[in-house]
């Protein structure tokens, strides 16, 4: 339990502080942090949704729209899902702007 304690914030704490085995406290921090099955799928449809509508912006630099691709495939594996390289970069070539066209057909 003291490790528990000492391993997280004070917000964290007054959850897990009332309880006496280890194993409550761990379950309910698993609880927190991936949420149950429910809040789980919710995630992952809305995850999936934003990663289906996800367009780069005309102004938006290609640096820029990779490290959103990225986030949202962490995203996905925190959750439980891997979502393959291949996926990540055939996502990025078919949603660039016009003016990438011939980077594209390259």
């Amino acid at each position: 339990m003291n490790a528990l304690f000492n391993g997280v914030d004070k917000n964290i704490f007054i959850l897990i502080n009332q309880f006496t085995v280890a194993k409550d406290a761990w379950e309910t921090l698993k609880t927190v942090h991936k949420g149950t099955t429910k809040v789980k799928s919710a995630k992952f449809q809305l995850l999936t949704t934003k990663f289906e509508n996800l367009r780069m912006m005309e102004d938006e630099s290609i640096q820029d729209y990779h490290l959103n691709i990225l986030d949202i495939g962490n995203a996905f594996e925190s959750l439980g899902e891997k979502i393959s390289d291949v996926k990540l970069f055939r996502k990025i070539l078919k949603s660039l702007p016009k003016r990438f066209d011939m980077k594209v057909t390259t």
